[in-house]
């Protein structure tokens, strides 16, 4: 289950920490090194979990609107997003899902370790 704290702090479960403050993501109480975008994907995702988000919406919402990139950019942070944190341990496959034809999503766990 995630939670946030007074801190700024998001518990996706007991090895699993993010910082909006200091944009900061930890598994294991190691830190993942991501880039702004990553960052700003996967906060995006772990602060509305389930929902599925279109490239588009990803463009706008991380990027802004009026920018010329293409979807694929899209694919391309999130192929990367998925790497390092599987590098890391996480079972990224788990949570972040494609949801073909549409977009991303990060799938919410059924148990309550995350």
């Amino acid at each position: 289950m995630i939670s946030l704290n007074e801190n700024h702090l998001f518990y996706l479960n007991k090895d699993y920490v993010i910082n909006k403050e200091s944009f900061e993501v930890h598994f294991q109480q190691e830190e993942i090194s991501l880039t702004p975008k990553e960052f700003s994907m996967i906060a995006l995702f772990l602060e509305y979990q389930n929902k599925v988000f279109s490239r588009e919406h990803l463009i706008n919402t991380v990027w802004g609107f009026n920018v010329s990139i293409e979807d694929r950019t899209i694919d391309s942070h999130v192929r990367n997003l998925r790497e390092k944190l599987r590098k890391s341990g996480f079972p990224a496959d788990n949570y972040l899902q494609t949801v073909w034809g549409i977009g991303y999503k990060w799938q919410k766990s059924i148990d309550s370790d995350g």
